[in-house]
């Protein structure tokens, strides 16, 4: 198998081991985020647990607020400050799965 040279190549041959369902969500989600967070400097880690696209306004991983982890059967959006957010409203937490 050849090797990705891009990084387009790379977060595609990520995806690839994934359900297609699965794969066309965290597209649209990273894609989604991008838009919300310009400027923002994206990680991404493909480990044993899962693939994760991290967002934060600086090249330090340590500093990112929002990630997308790509689980085989669903796709988490998690705010990696969320305990500090504020919840006036204390809205429910909602979940979703395949």
């Amino acid at each position: 198998m050849a090797v990705a040279k891009t990084t387009s190549g790379q977060i595609a041959s990520f995806l690839a081991k994934y359900d297609p369902k699965i794969a066309a969500d965290a597209r649209a989600s990273r894609s989604k985020l991008r838009k919300m967070v310009p400027g923002g400097t994206e990680f991404v880690y493909d480990n044993y647990n899962a693939l994760v696209f991290g967002f934060g306004p600086s090249d330090r991983p340590s500093e990112a607020v929002l990630s997308l982890a790509i689980m085989p059967r669903w796709v988490t959006l998690c705010f990696l400050k969320g305990a500090k957010l504020r919840d006036p409203k204390k809205l429910p937490l909602l979940t979703s799965r395949v």
